[in-house]
């Protein structure tokens, strides 16, 4: 499956919507149809394709769940939908000059090493510590 035909899979808002239900909890069949307000044969369609796309699993027990991958993939959406609701900020404002974070810290650790420092540390407990580490130590 590819990265398109994924997103295809989650954009049918009912399929969207079992995937929300699954992700708090599991559910059996008949639940699944009540809870996205659908009828048995139209949830039965689709949650075949959710099982095709491996975003949900059927158990021994009957009940359906939501994959580890289906839960990640879930997780993204709260940054799309910011990106989507700031769309009007994003259309004025190129953020492709920013660096992504491998690049900012291989940049960061490049710099260092040419200013003598040699380590990028991460949070602000740690720059202390670094800060400190270097404010007493002897410059050769």
């Amino acid at each position: 499956m590819t990265v398109s035909e994924l997103l295809f899979e989650i954009s049918g808002s009912t399929r969207f919507d079992i995937l929300q239900a699954l992700n708090s909890t599991p559910f059996g069949f008949t639940k699944i149809s009540e809870q996205v307000d659908i009828t048995t044969s139209e949830a039965s369609r689709q949650i075949a394709r959710l099982i095709k796309a491996d975003l949900i699993e059927k158990s021994s027990d009957s009940m359906y769940h939501i994959t580890p991958f289906g839960r990640l993939l879930l997780s993204f959406i709260p940054g799309i939908d910011y990106i989507y609701n700031n769309r009007d900020y994003f259309l004025l404002h190129d953020t492709a000059p920013l660096p992504n974070e491998g690049d900012y810290n291989e940049h960061t650790n490049k710099t260092n090493a040419a200013m003598g420092f040699g380590c990028y540390v991460r949070g602000t407990y740690g720059s202390l510590l670094y800060s400190n580490q270097i404010a007493n130590s002897p410059p050769w």
